[in-house]
């Protein structure tokens, strides 16, 4: 393994494991056999920061430094350019039966700004962002998931809120604090 450090884990429909390496890149293990994907074999970067898969098994890569890139078990293709520092930060992905996908843009240099959350549409072909000014607590979006009806949860840098986004609108979700004993 070129890598010790394990940064994203994840299972297909077929009960292969995939796992995103630190600064290994991908590899997978189909129960008896190891299949590795670096810079050799098309992979634009290895510093791997999360997995998901998507519509029609396509699995969807957040890379430090690179963005978010899709992999169809074939080929590597990154999406955005590579001047957009929106898509070449410390990306989180999730991705949905629907085709959406979603990105967390946090940044590698300073924890507390971030480029937000960036959505796309099914056909890959707009990405819109997501800051403050349109509901966010934080630009810089944490970890993500995308629940089987289609909406985000995710939370951000210095809140004490979950943050729900249903394709058109952020709500936040103050957290009540309470002691250990939930009093």
């Amino acid at each position: 393994m070129p890598s010790a450090n394990v940064r994203a884990i994840q299972q297909d429909d077929a009960g292969r494991l995939w796992l995103g390496l630190r600064n290994g890149g991908l590899c997978s293990l189909d129960g008896a056999r190891w299949e590795w994907w670096t810079g050799a074999e098309g992979l634009p970067g290895t510093r791997i920061t999360d997995l998901a898969f998507g519509a029609g098994g396509a699995l969807w890569l957040g890379l430090e430094g690179w963005g978010v890139v899709r992999f169809d078990g074939a080929t590597f293709r990154r999406l955005g350019n590579a001047d957009d520092v929106t898509l070449t930060s410390k990306p989180s992905v999730a991705a949905g039966d629907s085709g959406r996908v979603l990105m967390a843009m946090g940044t590698p240099f300073d924890h507390a700004t971030g480029c937000g959350l960036a959505w796309m549409d099914p056909d890959e072909k707009e990405i819109v962002r997501y800051l403050t000014a349109d509901g966010l607590q934080s630009d810089s979006v944490r970890d993500l998931v995308l629940t089987a009806d289609g909406r985000a949860w995710f939370t951000v840098a210095f809140s004490l809120a979950l943050h729900e986004f249903d394709g058109t609108a952020v709500r936040c979700h103050e957290l009540p604090l309470t002691d250990h004993q939930g009093s």
